[in-house]
């Protein structure tokens, strides 16, 4: 039974959190030795709640209950190395690095563990030991470039910071081969293009960093990019919103899914996914999303102003006021957001406020 909740849990990660949780919690209760439920559970927090002291607990947990499973040690390096609040002596970094070393002394194949170091080092500015390990995550996947499009894109980075131009260029290269339609590849390269004074190499690339969002892909070229490259986010993306477009929720809410698995610090993705939960009259799924997609991006008016939408069905008025304001606040050009405040102010009896915004819509 506590098996059977656990893998209840893994299906319902991403789509119905609350749910996942809670057969997570069950299959503890029922098995409180269970160290994987707690693993798993760990994982949700992390990754979808943004909880990092639950996350943490769990990963302790369910170490001190498998002190060989390598990848909560990871896990539980991801959690300290985000804990970091630049303190003098970067404390949660060098007990991230701790982590990290403990899962590779478990697992010493264990590439994402090298890479994840790699990380924490490169921002310690070690960018010497940071290249080493990079090295050794791509070392560690010559049959799976796509697995390491990230690490020559990490490794490119820390040979531009020690102005080793020519193979900073070479890893960015690799990357962008695997991965084209990622605009942070030709934006690195471009960086070092004007370290080396070529300005028109960089004028190109900043165009084309801009090209992936601009462009507009049909359904069989992106499922063409997901078969031949597993990791695009971008693909999911914008495969997603055709989907979306399509009404065809089901799918749409699956890609968007990936995309933030892939890369957890997405906002666009997070507004996308919450749109989509909108559509399904979703509420609280789709405020999660808002509240992330904020979250991440402070700047992000769009996102405002869909969290507002939802306190809209959910007629919450004086909080649709508060988030169309932020959202005109951060782009006063969009006559939508004036449009969406005017209706608010229609509710709340407003209406001097109510022609105002309406005339500027």
């Amino acid at each position: 039974m506590a098996y059977r909740n656990s893998k209840k849990g893994d299906t319902l990660v991403g789509l119905y959190n609350d749910v996942a949780e809670a057969a997570y919690t069950e299959a503890i209760q029922l098995m409180p030795n269970y160290a994987l439920a707690y693993f798993q559970r760990g994982k949700l927090y992390k990754n979808q709640f943004n909880d990092k002291n639950n996350a943490l607990a769990d990963f302790t947990k369910a170490i001190e209950l498998q002190p060989k499973n390598f990848e909560a040690y990871c896990e539980r390096g991801d959690i300290y190395r985000n804990f970091e609040k630049l303190d003098s002596d970067y404390k949660y970094y060098r007990l991230a690095i701790a982590e990290y070393s403990k899962a590779i002394e478990i697992n010493p194949n264990y590439a994402k563990a090298y890479n994840a170091r790699g990380e924490v080092y490169a921002m310690l500015k070690e960018h010497e030991k940071a290249i080493e390990d990079f090295s050794k995550a791509i070392n560690l996947n010559p049959s799976d470039k796509f697995v390491s499009i990230f690490y020559y894109f990490n490794r490119g980075e820390s040979y531009c910071k020690l102005k080793n131009y020519d193979i900073a260029i070479k890893d960015f290269n690799n990357a962008i081969q695997l991965e084209p339609t990622n605009a942070d590849y030709y934006e690195g390269r471009a960086k070092v293009y004007e370290q080396l004074g070529e300005t028109e190499k960089a004028r190109a690339d900043l165009s084309k960093a801009d090209a992936p969002e601009k462009r507009t892909y049909s359904i069989d070229e992106l499922n063409e990019i997901v078969k031949s490259n597993f990791k695009d986010a971008d693909a999911y993306l914008n495969r997603g919103k055709l989907y979306r477009k399509s009404n065809n929720f089901d799918a749409a809410l699956a890609d968007f899914n990936k995309a933030v698995e892939l890369n957890s610090k997405n906002s666009i993705a997070y507004n996308k996914r919450g749109l989509t939960y909108y559509k399904m009259e979703n509420y609280d799924a789709a405020m999660k999303d808002f509240n992330q997609a904020v979250k991440i991006n402070p700047q992000y008016a769009d996102a405002y102003c869909n969290r507002g939408l939802v306190w809209h069905k959910l007629k919450k008025y004086e909080k649709v006021g508060k988030d169309y304001t932020k959202a005109i606040e951060l782009d006063p050009t969009q006559e939508k957001f004036y449009k969406c405040r005017a209706n608010s102010y229609l509710h709340l009896n407003q209406m001097d406020k109510y022609a105002e915004d309406l005339a500027k819509s």
